[in-house]
């Protein structure tokens, strides 16, 4: 998507993008674009770019702002946490108790899946901060 456009042009231009043309590189380009201005997509298009996106960071900051801006269901949230690293993504299982990274968007994501009530709990550790999973 490199054009002359300016950046909220280009992100204007998302949701109009059918999913079936997403690919990695577009991918990237559009998660590099969500991380830097804020929109709100069809879950199902973000789900997808969520999926093919090799860029971690930006990847973690759009799903922790999609997640604040919008109610989803339990489904739908662990598809999302899903397409995350490990160990991020162990928090879409039941039952289990991950450590993540001690950092600011994994704070922010803790705090907003508890708020959510998609998880018991969550504190701090030595090396991180544990995720307490609910129960199966």
């Amino acid at each position: 998507m490199r054009s002359n456009l300016t950046i909220v042009e280009k992100t204007n231009l998302i949701p109009y993008f059918d999913v079936a043309i997403l690919n990695e590189e577009l991918s990237d380009e559009i998660i590099h674009l969500l991380d830097r201005q804020e929109v709100i997509l069809n879950k199902d298009f973000l789900l997808k770019v969520m999926k093919l996106t090799k860029m971690s960071g930006e990847r973690m900051r759009v799903l922790n702002y999609t997640l604040e801006k919008n109610v989803f269901d339990e489904d739908v949230i662990s598809a999302f946490i899903e397409t995350l690293p490990f160990p991020y993504k162990y928090i879409a299982e039941k039952g289990k108790k991950p450590e993540i990274p001690n950092n600011e968007e994994s704070w922010r994501l803790a705090r907003v899946l508890k708020a959510r009530d998609y998880i018991s709990s969550y504190s701090e550790t030595k090396k991180g901060i544990r995720v307490n999973t609910k129960l199966k």
